[in-house]
């Protein structure tokens, strides 16, 4: 353990806060993403790693910071995965299948259970590919909890990912459930939601889609908005 004096900090912290994507990911963060089941979590974080593969803005309005994604499906087969990211990028982009495929090219998957050493892969494959971003869909299925709601149990999964995502300053998206009430709260223990830097959840309001967002003052001061 290596103490260091804020003094000695002074100037290294001044510089603002950079984003993977334009005040709602900050580069180096651990993030959540939570919503109900089937209520398009996956197809968001999809059209998310479309955009920053390519550079284009998110939600048509986001500006990203442009570079590799390592996206972890870990529920589903890879023809399927495959099959909507093209679909995402050829029709929801409006790319044409030239640029798609040179897009798509920037992400690389992981599909099906998860490996048992999954940390130190995850690690080795960060230092090979320096990806801008990485999404794990869903942190259920990477974590393999015995005790969702303990705390302890939570945490220490957590820890190495939130590890990874400051030491390698790459920005980390987990995808995870909400519980069935109207609260949006994340399901299972608070240790999930403390995790994190920052929280996004997806809801409706009004017959809208809303996606609204929370972390540190210092991150962003808030934000809610409407798909």
């Amino acid at each position: 353990m290596e103490l260091v004096r804020v003094s000695d900090l002074w100037e290294e912290h001044e510089d603002e806060i950079d984003y993977t994507v334009e005040d709602l990911l900050p580069t180096g963060s651990l993030g959540m993403l939570g919503s109900r089941p089937k209520a398009g979590k996956s197809t968001l974080a999809r059209c998310l790693s479309v955009a920053v593969a390519s550079g284009v803005p998110f939600l048509n309005s986001l500006e990203v910071e442009e570079g590799e994604v390592i996206y972890l499906a870990l529920e589903e087969n890879k023809r399927s995965v495959v099959r909507q990211f093209k679909t995402v990028a050829l029709k929801g982009f409006g790319m044409t299948e030239e640029e798609a495929r040179k897009v798509l090219s920037r992400i690389s998957l992981i599909c099906g259970p998860t490996p048992k050493d999954f940390q130190k892969r995850l690690s080795d494959l960060v230092e090979a590919h320096r990806p801008v971003l990485i999404v794990v869909d869903t942190l259920i299925r990477l974590l393999k909890l015995q005790d969702g709601n303990s705390y302890s149990e939570t945490s220490a999964g957590l820890e190495p990912l939130l590890h990874l995502a400051h030491d390698k300053n790459v920005t980390v998206l987990l995808l995870h459930h909400t519980k069935k009430s109207d609260s949006g709260d994340l399901l299972g223990s608070t240790g999930i939601s403390a995790s994190a830097d920052v929280i996004i959840t997806l809801g409706k309001k009004d017959g809208y889609r809303t996606m609204t967002a929370e972390g540190p003052g210092d991150f962003f001061g808030g934000n809610h908005l409407e798909l």
